[in-house]
């Protein structure tokens, strides 16, 4: 019937718009979530607001290291450097001396047993610091210093050292010694107070022979006249300063003196080159992995020194660990040292 038709299309109608909220951002945020659910197939659980416009996710840092972001940290990490460039200064301004003057002392009694044995080498192939002369220079208060073979850095921490492809003092041919001038004791420091005509006297294997200052000269400036075959000539070579403020540096200082009296012939063939790091102003890089071992030792100290701080406590951790850390700042800073300039 169409009267019956029309009731049931309005009850339809009705039912319709029953069925539907009458707000309409609900009918909005319901078809947001169809969307997402839609778009997470597989039930992440990811929250809608979060994909579009919360926080990004944290980047994974470069090759797994990510530098450490608490400020007591980088302060403890600064102080750790900072102290071990202090001491390194400590080492060479006040400990440096007191090592060379123990070595001296060991080197002279060595050197007086082989005088008395007379088996002090005169020439071949002589092991590096091996003590092989005693100087003597009055006037600038330089007493049975100890002359070992070598003029590498480590060397002269010992004191001066001999030049290995030069004639030993005594002999015939320019000898050459050189000495710190600033560390290590700085035997040479008052080389450059010597005036001509000043005497200094050289203990070898050989004898005992006097030396006649001639002149101090420096770079740039022209050489001792040559010598004969059977004449002998000792030179000294240190550093001196130059420059003040940014622009002090350091440079050679060399001193000739004439050998009073005949000269020694050479025992035996000498060398008749030298590395590099035996050569004037020179460092030796050779001490570079030696520096390296020392701070990585130093870095496993301070951690197990942690670790038996947390077992034992920290008085039993500081007695065991604090003379250990005193002893690798040593060596450190000994090999720290030998890559300055010899001379210094």
């Amino acid at each position: 019937m169409p009267v019956g038709t029309d009731t049931g299309s309005e009850t339809a109608d009705v039912d319709v718009h029953h069925d539907l909220p009458d707000d309409p951002e609900a009918v909005i945020a319901g078809s947001h979530q169809i969307d997402f659910e839609l778009l997470d197939p597989f039930g992440t659980g990811a929250d809608a607001d979060a994909d579009v416009g919360g926080p990004p996710p944290p980047r994974r840092p470069l090759f797994g290291f990510r530098w450490p972001a608490n400020p007591s940290t980088i302060f403890w990490i600064l102080l750790s450097v900072s102290i071990v460039s202090l001491w390194c200064v400590f080492f060479a301004v006040v400990l440096s001396p007191v090592q060379e003057h123990r070595s001296q002392r060991n080197l002279y009694a060595e050197i007086r047993s082989h005088l008395v044995a007379e088996t002090v080498p005169t020439g071949g192939d002589i092991a590096s610091g091996t003590p092989i002369a005693l100087l003597q220079i009055p006037a600038i208060g330089l007493h049975d210093v100890v002359v070992v073979e070598g003029t590498s850095a480590s060397n002269l921490q010992n004191g001066p050292g001999h030049r290995r492809d030069t004639p030993l003092p005594g002999q015939a041919g320019v000898s050459v010694i050189m000495g710190r001038s600033l560390l290590f004791g700085a035997p040479f420091a008052d080389i450059g107070q010597l005036q001509s005509g000043a005497l200094m006297t050289v203990t070898t294997g050989q004898g005992t022979f006097n030396y006649r200052v001639d002149s101090l000269r420096r770079p740039g400036e022209l050489g001792a006249p040559p010598i004969t075959a059977t004449d002998g000539r000792l030179t000294l070579i240190t550093s001196e300063g130059i420059g003040k403020g940014l622009d002090a540096t350091r440079q050679p200082l060399y001193l000739d003196a004439t050998l009073l009296g005949p000269a020694q012939s050479a025992t035996a063939v000498r060398p008749t080159s030298v590395d590099s790091s035996e050569t004037t102003m020179r460092g030796d890089s050779a001490a570079l992995p030696d520096l390296v071992v020392w701070l990585l030792l130093l870095i496993a100290t301070v951690i197990v020194g942690q670790w038996l701080q947390g077992r034992w406590g920290r008085r039993q951790a500081a007695l065991v660990c604090i003379p250990v850390l005193l002893a690798l700042l040593w060596l450190a800073a000994e090999s720290a040292s030998q890559l300055l300039p010899n001379l210094m």
